[in-house]
């Protein structure tokens, strides 16, 4: 018997609403170690890594179109995962009936 193997668009559907906020968790993690204070209204005054600190949280209100759209491709990708890997098991059946 195979392993049962994740399709791309699996991978896909779990990633797409889940980066927005590991993003803005990420800035906020990092600004809350070096003690800087990260808000939405303007970027902090340091000079390179204020701006990247702030355009990743500033990236958490994609979550209003990523989350939508996984409820969409998660199921999706779980579908297509079940019809890839039933082909694969009747390919192999047919092959040992043959043999």
């Amino acid at each position: 018997m195979s392993k049962f193997k994740i399709s791309l668009p699996a991978i896909i559907g779990l990633l797409i609403p889940i980066y927005p906020f590991l993003s803005a968790f990420i800035a906020s993690a990092i600004a809350s170690m070096l003690d800087i204070r990260l808000h939405e209204g303007s970027p902090p005054d340091i000079p390179i890594l204020g701006t990247i600190l702030y355009s990743m949280l500033v990236e958490g209100w994609f979550m209003i179109i990523t989350i939508p759209l996984g409820i969409i491709t998660i199921p999706a990708g779980i579908i297509t995962s079940i019809v890839l890997y039933s082909k694969q098991n009747q390919t192999k059946q047919n092959l040992n009936k043959k043999a």
